[in-house]
């Protein structure tokens, strides 16, 4: 039955309606077979960016490490700050290493642009990122005595 309602959420996802291809997203998002995955990814270029943010949603709901790359795209190129945000988020919450260097240039992004949304998601994301990841570097002397400098 699954695999039955999983083939008409991804066939949805072609209709000409935003709203209900954004539906069948936030359906698959909460089923979270990660057999959705590919079709998820897909949908991140979609035209409206209320179905690319469901994406998003949904691809975190399911956890899957296979759309980290995906989502760092999202974050560095997509053109709604909504959706760089809602990515940020996610890609805290997914736990995967290889978003902080992406988070980190988004954080700076937005501090010199003064992007306040995207600087609480990308600060929140790498907190949470630091949460789960080991620390590989020692601050020098310089570092903690002199942070900005360094």
């Amino acid at each position: 039955m699954q695999t039955q309602t999983l083939s008409l959420l991804v066939q949805a996802l072609a209709d000409e309606n935003w709203e209900v291809r954004a539906e069948a997203i936030k359906t698959l998002g909460t089923l979270g077979n990660p057999e959705a995955v590919p079709a998820l990814i897909e949908a991140l270029g979609d035209p409206d960016p209320r179905v690319r943010d469901e994406a998003v949603c949904a691809l975190g709901n399911i956890g899957d490490q296979r759309a980290v790359p995906a989502l760092i795209n999202t974050l560095r190129n997509d053109d709604d700050d909504d959706v760089r945000v809602t990515a940020a988020y996610v890609l805290g919450e997914l736990g995967d290493p290889s978003a902080v260097e992406p988070l980190k240039e988004a954080l700076l992004y937005a501090i010199r642009e003064k992007d306040w949304g995207m600087w609480v998601a990308a600060d929140w994301a790498l907190d949470a990122l630091m949460k789960t990841q080991p620390i590989t570097h020692q601050p020098t002397e310089t570092e903690l005595h002199n942070p900005l400098q360094a």
